[in-house]
């Protein structure tokens, strides 16, 4: 016999139902439970790296971030903010999350030492950098000096004169053999810069160092022009080539009122030495 509308319900029926609430009640609540805190997923996931990558220094930073540092001088600061949005959306998936983000820190923490000469680079950085690379620097003209690096898969470091001890190589075969090195890079592009005057350009892998490392560069006389607009990408103005010139005197210009300009100075190679150019722009 059915209930009609507005009658009480038998005592059994009533008490069933609050027992079954109290039961789904109390099972949504201990799965809110269940789910760590940020301070807590961090904890988890740095010993999870750590179990991976037991050499590794972990330190916590902040309420989300983690510094990691390597015996080889490799070092990354690591959010986990990202990971945990991504568990707290799917708890039960925590394992599989963790695991998936520590893996992406193979990159940063390879199995190769940065200690081999096929590691060895030049890199480009402003005169600020001078305190860098344990004296391995290099003068090279305007705001620019040249050091010593390794570099292994995505990760860099200074070189130091401990690693040249290492790798018994001399500060002019170190350099000589960074030169090497990058000759054997991925082929650099040509082409023109879309933005503050189409200007000729240079770009592809650590280009603009690779530039100042090529011993053949210094050896020509047409007077080209050059701006570090980044690491990968330099400016090129060619007295030889009709409105090079000009595009690159517009692109100086304008980079020249940029607050966060890597350079602003041209440079150039003449007899066998880089010098500032005045003057350009």
């Amino acid at each position: 016999m059915m209930a009609r509308m507005g009658s009480r319900l038998p005592r059994p029926i009533l008490a069933a139902i609050a027992i079954s609430l109290a039961l789904l009640l109390d099972v949504r609540s201990g799965s809110a439970a269940e789910v760590m805190t940020q301070g807590e997923f961090r904890a988890h996931f740095a010993a999870v790296v750590g179990k991976h990558y037991p050499d590794v220094s972990i330190q916590p930073e902040g309420d989300t971030h983690l510094q990691l540092r390597s015996p080889t001088g490799a070092h990354g600061r690591l959010n986990t903010a990202f990971p945990y949005r991504e568990y707290v959306s799917d708890p039960a998936a925590r394992d599989e999350i963790v695991e998936r983000y520590a893996a992406t820190l193979q990159a940063m923490f390879p199995n190769r030492p940065f200690e081999a000469p096929e590691n060895l680079i030049v890199f480009v950085d402003s005169v600020a950098a001078t305190a860098k690379g344990d004296g391995l620097v290099q003068p090279l003209a305007g705001d620019r000096v040249a050091y010593l690096a390794l570099r292994v898969d995505k990760m860099m470091r200074t070189a130091t004169n401990g690693d040249l001890s290492k790798l018994g190589l001399s500060r002019p075969q170190a350099w000589q053999r960074a030169a090497a090195n990058m000759a054997t890079m991925a082929p650099l592009r040509s082409g023109q810069l879309s933005t503050d005057g189409n200007a000729d350009a240079v770009m592809g892998d650590n280009a603009f160092a690779r530039l100042v490392a090529d011993p053949t560069v210094c050896a020509g006389k047409d007077r080209r022009v050059f701006l570090m607009l980044a690491p990968g990408a330099y400016p090129v103005g060619d007295p030889n080539k009709p409105g090079s010139m000009g595009r690159f005197q517009k692109l100086v210009a304008a980079v020249a009122v940029k607050p966060d300009a890597i350079s602003r100075t041209p440079i150039t190679c003449a007899s066998g030495r880089w010098e500032a150019v005045e003057g350009v722009g």
